[in-house]
């Protein structure tokens, strides 16, 4: 466990004396190394040495954050030692060009004493030609020396100058390409997407990632490029320095953004997507309780033509029926619109802008309400309309002074001869209608009869005007059990009648008539000279022409 040592050992090995650290006490070398970090390098001490050694498994992230801070520490000390190096190699050549004046100087002045103290001696011409060539030769050969020295900087120098303008056109290309892209990545447009846009925005966005993988290879030559130029020691490394790192560290944010912006359209796409799901829901759902509620209102409002008691009955029977459908109904219409809140939850609680618009239907929830309120306003308004029909149908019955049975008669001869059932019959069909019921009818009777029934010459019979045609007729003809009541009110609501009854009530050619042919009455509770009514008037009728 003696890692956070290791950067003391290459980096600072004036720090440490490693001839006492001992293997066998990897605590002691743990402590040791924490309080030179602490003393030396300003690194707080944040980890026991004891949990480290005694832990099978330490705390990863916390031994990567004290490796992290020992790998900055001497990084910066790293950079001051390279700018004090540089420093050094500056002030070295400064202190040999130096040196060199000095030697040279000296040199000189000492070649000049040599050239004075020389000249007489050269005067003597005493000096070989070999000695002359073999000067020169050695000239020759500093002077090839310094010649491959220049050759060399001049390439050394043209490499650089390359390498420079190479760097400086790959990063305008990179930085041309990269202007606007952080933003772009930051933008929230798909908030604001339907399904498809988000879906088109993720297709771009993967096109965008490949294009970023693309580029990878370009912000690897722009470092290695710059790497290259440190190491050629060029002249301007500090500014060539700040605009590598410079694009490093913007590439890292767009990878940051990219990824971020990956998520973001994922997450969106799936919430759109259940979103999608609840709308088609909706619409499934909507459209045949709409369709229903189009169908109860039309029903609701439908006018009708009854004609009797019964059928009216008939109709308040169905709308009872269809009232006890209605709290089902209303089960319905709740769930339909707990879908679209559904949406407005998931939409709000998300932060997603609805367009208000349901791809799949034209329904709204404001739609529904509106007519299930038209639903429940025509309800009662039916109920008072099919009312108000009973009481009608009841007053009718009762004012035209006919029996239930004798309305459901017409009705029902009525219904076959109205051919075209349309509540009518043309004069042909009545005609043959009143022959039906024992009418033998002229022309001119006829003739007159229409002019009852149709009296604006339509050309039709209406159910309302064969009733009353019919009523007066009835109204018109006694019968037999009229007559019989009649006679039992003079009787004094006796079985019988006598003969005083009659002349007292009656006319005397009238009483005179009935006493001639009325029969002796032979009930239990007759009287002397009783005279049997209701025999007398059956009979009266059987002899009748009607």
């Amino acid at each position: 466990m003696a890692l956070p040592c290791v950067p003391s050992s290459t980096d600072r090995p004036d720090l440490i004396d490693y001839s006492k650290l001992r293997k066998d006490d990897p605590v002691g070398n743990l402590n040791t190394a924490f309080e030179v970090a602490e003393k030396f390098l300003d690194i707080p001490k944040m980890l026991d040495a004891e949990d480290i050694v005694n832990t099978p498994k330490p705390d990863e992230k916390a031994i990567m954050t004290y490796v992290s801070c020992f790998y900055h520490a001497f990084a910066g000390a790293e950079q001051a030692e390279t700018a004090a190096n540089r420093i050094c190699k500056v002030l070295a050549v400064n202190q040999e060009n130096e040196k060199l004046m000095e030697e040279y100087e000296k040199l000189a002045s000492e070649l000049l004493e040599w050239i004075r103290r020389t000249i007489p001696w050269l005067e003597n011409r005493g000096k070989m030609v070999s000695d002359i060539a073999n000067a020169w030769k050695g000239l020759e050969q500093v002077e090839k020396g310094y010649e491959e020295w220049l050759l060399t900087e001049i390439r050394r120098l043209e490499r650089l100058d390359h390498l420079a303008e190479k760097f400086k056109q790959k990063c305008a290309m990179h930085e041309s390409w990269t202007g606007g892209k952080e933003e772009l990545l930051s933008q929230k447009d798909y908030e604001s997407a339907s399904l498809m846009e988000i879906r088109a925005l993720m297709r771009k966005h993967e096109a965008f990632e490949s294009d970023l993988a693309a580029h990878q290879d370009r912000v690897e030559q722009i470092a290695a490029i710059a790497q290259e130029l440190n190491e050629l020691d060029y002249h301007d490394a500090a500014t060539v320095n700040a605009r590598c790192q410079g694009i490093c560290d913007q590439w890292d944010n767009l990878g940051t953004l990219t990824q971020k912006r990956r998520d973001s359209l994922e997450r969106v796409e799936k919430l759109w997507e259940t979103i999608d799901q609840l709308y088609l829901e909706f619409a499934k759902r909507a459209a045949p309780f709409n369709n229903w509620m189009d169908g109860a209102m039309e029903d609701l409002q439908d006018m009708f033509i009854v004609h009797s008691i019964e059928e009216i009955q008939s109709l308040i029977t169905a709308h009872d029926q269809f009232k006890a459908t209605l709290p089902e109904a209303d089960k319905e219409r709740m769930a339909t619109i707990g879908i679209h809140n559904e949406i407005l939850k998931i939409a709000q609680t998300y932060g997603i802008k609805l367009s208000g618009i349901n791809p799949y239907t034209n329904l709204s929830p404001q739609d529904i309400g509106t007519k299930w309120d038209t639903v429940k306003h025509l309800v009662p308004l039916r109920d008072q309309m099919l009312q108000e029909e009973v009481e009608n149908q009841i007053l009718t019955r009762d004012a035209k002074g006919i029996s239930q049975e004798q309305l459901n008669e017409f009705r029902a001869s009525f219904n076959h001869f109205d051919r075209k059932r349309n509540g009518m019959m043309d004069p042909d069909d009545f005609r043959a209608c009143l022959i039906s019921m024992g009418y033998d009818l002229g022309e001119v009777e006829f003739a007159r009869i229409m002019t009852l029934v149709d009296p604006n010459n339509t050309g039709v019979v209406t159910f309302q005007a064969f009733i009353d045609f019919m009523t007066r007729e009835t109204a018109e003809t006694d019968t037999a059990e009229q007559v019989m009541a009649s006679f039992k009110i003079l009787a004094s609501d006796k079985s019988y009648i006598t003969v005083d009854e009659l002349r007292r009530e009656l006319p005397p050619d009238q009483a005179e008539y009935c006493i001639s042919r009325m029969t002796r009455y032979v009930g239990p509770d007759a009287a002397p000279g009783a005279l049997d009514y209701i025999s007398f008037s059956s009979a009266l009728y059987g002899e009748s022409d009607l």
